[in-house]
């Protein structure tokens, strides 16, 4: 695969993510208003103040390309829990 489709993966797999969050914040992924569009660019804010975070936190990162994809992986797994912990395998509070 050549370094162009990589990219475009990588842009595919942000897009869903920026969806998600989307739908997390306004209940909806649609692309229809320009509200949404603000909302889109406010997403992208929130996540360079994140590479921000981490850059102050750990410094520059610089990593092979295989190693940047554990990383996803982390977070990608982080993120699978905190959906399936609040959305799908709510905790069950028992009798008081």
């Amino acid at each position: 695969m050549d370094r162009d489709s990589v990219r475009a993966e990588l842009i595919q797999v942000a897009a869903v993510a920026q969806a998600m969050v989307q739908l997390l914040d306004t209940g909806s992924t649609a692309m229809v208003h320009e509200f949404d569009r603000l909302h889109a660019r406010q997403v992208s804010i929130d996540v360079q103040t994140e590479r921000d975070y981490q850059y102050r936190r750990w410094a520059n990162q610089v990593h092979p390309m295989e190693q940047w994809v554990c990383i996803l992986m982390e977070e990608v797994g982080e993120a699978v829990k905190a959906i399936n912990d609040r959305y799908v395998f709510p905790k069950i509070e028992g009798p008081t």
